[in-house]
């Protein structure tokens, strides 16, 4: 198995053709505990496939598995049989493009919470960049949503560098997953906007 299947990694899963973003937060020999970020208690039955996928700076690894139970307390918890094997795809790079978006960071731990507004100056498909009040700490995971009129975007990112500014402290985030569908609607929404460049 490999090391991209740990605790404190986060992963897509793709159940009877509903995506769930979570975070492993424990596993053993037999299952693997994923916390993700529905609110509500989703009706799915046991023993039902799984499609997960994880980015890493490796690469893109997706593997298949079971769903053993849902727990709902004190967040919605998908118990799943422990992936077997893995099989990693080649991870895609693109250019990024500049932007003027409206944000916000959400980030949770035991010692410290972030929830603040955020402006987004450059995406690519790989990352964005954007200034904030302030840093959640390196290489942790944060929830970025971004939004400009009708458009509304929600990803998973890891604070890769962080410099002081004059408005608050630029960040770069890197997509630790993004879904198909969102990088369709991501490319769309920047090659929309006249400014922009080539895409």
């Amino acid at each position: 198995m490999s090391d991209a299947v740990a605790p404190n990694q986060v992963l897509r899963l793709i159940i009877d053709r509903q995506t769930f973003k979570g975070l492993i937060v424990s596993m053993n020999e037999e299952v693997m505990l994923v916390a993700t970020t529905v609110q509500e208690v989703p009706d799915l039955p046991k023993g039902i496939g799984v499609r997960g996928e994880i980015v890493t700076e490796d690469g893109l690894f997706q593997f298949h598995t079971r769903l053993v139970s849902v727990q709902s307390a004190p967040v919605v918890v998908f118990v799943l049989d422990r992936p077997r094997a893995m099989r990693k795809l080649q991870r895609r790079r693109e250019d990024r493009h500049e932007v003027a978006l409206e944000g916000l960071l959400v980030f949770i731990s035991a010692d410290r919470s972030i929830n603040a507004r955020v402006e987004v100056s450059n995406v690519s498909y790989g990352g964005a960049e954007v200034i904030a009040p302030e840093a959640p700490p390196m290489n942790t995971h944060s929830m970025l949503l971004m939004r400009q009129g009708d458009y509304e975007l929600s990803t998973i990112v890891r604070t890769v560098h962080a410099v002081t500014v004059d408005d608050g402290v630029k960040l770069g985030l890197a997509f630790v997953e993004m879904s198909r569908d969102d990088l369709e609607i991501l490319h769309e929404f920047v090659t929309s906007l006249g400014s922009l460049g080539s895409p």
